[in-house]
């Protein structure tokens, strides 16, 4: 009979434990307030620091340090030959999310993730990436956030041999999990086709999945 009153008393007390920021699902942090994300897993790390631009809308300067394909390139005259491979890259941009919807239990939001990218090594250069993408998000009773969507993380770099262009368009899953006020975890993935544009390129897969943690400011 005590294990049945307290987790009814739990069930109830739930609506309280409403997120007091999020890093990932699109929500807007709301005007002068700040967050980081921190997060690891392949291809990249990355760091953001997010602040609320307007009550809609949130601007951050993002940084990523890759140590995988950004888009798996596969150029078949040098499958074997290691300097084909981008496995060194530094992103250096910002994030911009935008409040589209924002009612009942499915909210949207545009995302932008412009910047400027180094190939640090093998195949040498430096490019530019923008990865517009869209994502919807789930409000659960629970300390949970469910959000999904789509997002095209499109890139050209340049080096000695010429220019790549890649075109993945990947659908995205992940959740964000509440641990405090000042405390998220986040999961998410990434995954979808990669259409290479240089000579000797192929159609492959883009993946990305990573594990972060968000810290309210």
């Amino acid at each position: 009979m005590f294990r049945v009153v307290k987790f009814t008393t739990f069930f109830f007390c739930l609506p309280s434990l409403v997120f007091a920021f999020s890093v990932s699902s699109g929500e807007p942090l709301g005007k002068s307030k700040d967050a980081l994300h921190l997060e690891i897993g392949y291809p990249d790390v990355s760091f953001l620091y997010d602040t609320g631009y307007e009550s809609d809308s949130n601007l951050g300067l993002k940084f990523r340090l890759g140590y995988g394909p950004l888009s798996h390139i596969n150029r078949r005259k040098c499958v074997d030959d290691e300097h084909c491979q981008a496995d060194v890259w530094i992103f250096l941009g910002a994030r911009y999310i935008k409040e589209l919807r924002h009612k009942g239990k499915l909210n949207l939001a545009l995302k932008l993730e412009p910047g400027f990218m180094l190939i640090a090594k093998d195949a040498k250069g430096a490019g530019f990436l923008l990865s517009p993408g869209l994502i919807f998000s789930v409000p659960l009773k629970e300390p949970v956030i469910i959000n999904f969507g789509f997002n095209a993380p499109f890139h050209i770099y340049f080096y000695k041999e010429g220019a790549f262009v890649g075109i993945p368009v990947a659908f995205t899953a992940g959740s964000e999990i509440k641990v405090d006020t000042q405390t998220n975890v986040t999961i998410q993935l990434e995954a979808g086709p990669s259409i290479g544009i240089a000579e000797g390129s192929d159609t492959s897969v883009y993946i990305l999945f990573k594990i972060g943690i968000g810290i309210g400011l």
